[in-house]
């Protein structure tokens, strides 16, 4: 049975401090706006994307006002999604697993095959997905189910207050995730996760369900994105997101990613190569940009 390992896909359990952008759980709470957001221009299209790349693909999200931060492009939750997903584990067992570029991960599972139960132990724990590295710390509560040892199963994933270094700043998540394997393939992510970004600030992702490519070179999303600034979007990605390693920084050169707010109003983000991308508002009239990539 093949366990997710919360570098890559946002789901653990119990408080294990802040750090960096962190703090403890009860400051892990959305209290922002829950109206549906108003685009009104470009540049709100551009801050909301930055945000939702962060959420669920690449970006950062330090003060994303400016459309120079989508370069910013290291792996946060896909990186944390891969990192769940990475290693097998056997029930009854303590195993103990050295992270790619340092740390360890501590899994102690009880149960049968198709029962389990435990916590997985993340200390320095680094995993380096497509060259970035990411960091990290926490307690992550298990369950998963084996259906016929197949290579088909699920796997239920709960966590406070895991700690996500990345690019040296730390995203602090409270976080549920669930995904079934088929063949040992993993299918459609679900997960919840609420977050303190490096801003300080607290964004939600809800009910987002995330399909990855191979080596994360894909990305489909649908949910709905909370933002402290604007309120709530519903995020889809009307053609998957594709990813190439631009130079050595692993951008978003195709697919689109389409976020609509308040009146129907959407802003649509659209990479065009490792040099461009290009934002459109469409609020009855549609208004597109081109933008270049920061070297």
């Amino acid at each position: 049975m093949r366990i997710l390992t919360v570098a890559s896909a946002l789901t653990l359990l119990v408080a294990c401090g802040g750090g960096g952008g962190g703090g403890s759980s009860t400051d892990l709470i959305y209290t922002g706006p829950t109206a549906q957001a108003v685009i009104g221009n470009v540049s709100d299209g551009q801050t909301l994307s930055v945000a939702i790349l962060a959420s669920s693909a690449t970006g950062m999200i330090d003060d994303v006002a400016e459309h120079q931060n989508l370069s910013r492009a290291t792996p946060f939750l896909p990186g944390l999604l891969k990192a769940l997903s990475s290693n097998p584990i056997t029930p009854a067992v303590v195993n103990v697993y050295q992270g790619a570029c340092g740390g360890t991960l501590t899994a102690t599972l009880d149960g049968t095959a198709s029962a389990i139960t435990g916590t997985m132990v993340y200390a320095n724990y680094c995993i380096n997905p497509e060259g970035f590295a990411i960091l990290i710390n926490g307690t992550c509560g298990l369950t998963g189910q084996d259906f016929g040892g197949t290579g088909n199963y699920s796997e239920q994933l709960s966590v406070k207050d895991l700690r996500v270094a990345v690019a040296g700043e730390t995203y602090t998540c409270n976080l549920t995730f669930a995904a079934t394997y088929t063949n040992n393939v993993i299918g459609p992510i679900s997960f919840t996760c609420t977050y303190k970004a490096p801003d300080s600030k607290v964004y939600l992702a809800s009910n987002y369900q995330v399909v990855m490519g191979e080596g994360n070179s894909s990305l489909t999303i649908s949910g709905k994105f909370y933002h402290p600034n604007y309120g709530c979007v519903t995020v889809t990605t009307p053609t998957p997101l594709v990813y190439s390693d631009c130079s050595g920084t692993w951008l978003p050169t195709g697919g689109s990613l389409q976020i609509t707010g308040a009146n129907c109003v959407t802003a649509t983000f659209t990479p065009q190569s490792c040099s461009t991308y290009q934002i459109c508002i469409d609020n009855g009239t549609q208004t597109c940009q081109t933008f270049n990539w920061p070297s």
